[in-house]
């Protein structure tokens, strides 16, 4: 038999876990954009001190381009998975996002 007072601890387990979910995408998307700022500086800062060809510099920057598109996709979609009200999806979310790192 299942006491009220049962199911109201895990619905505020559930909350407190959402509420400590959306402060670490928060964390990381700061983490993420301050992460490519300083790549994007280290890139310039190479470029200026060592001799690099034109097609290095094109290829490192698309490198890092495509690494923030990838970064900033995958932070939306565990975004829009911790905004769900789904178990299932909050949970595929939560294991595919250390896979896809």
């Amino acid at each position: 038999c299942v006491k009220p007072a049962d199911l109201m601890g895990g619905f505020m387990s559930v909350q407190w876990f959402a509420l400590l979910a959306n402060l670490a995408l928060s964390l990381s998307r700061w983490f993420g954009n301050f992460y490519i700022a300083v790549l994007a500086i280290l890139l310039w800062y190479k470029s200026q001190v060592f001799t690099y060809t034109i097609d290095a510099i094109a290829e490192e920057a698309v490198v890092l381009f495509f690494f923030a598109v990838l970064l900033h996709s995958r932070l939306a979609l565990l975004g829009r998975g911790y905004g769900t009200k789904r178990a299932s999806i909050l949970m595929l979310v939560s294991w595919l996002g250390p896979v896809v790192a």
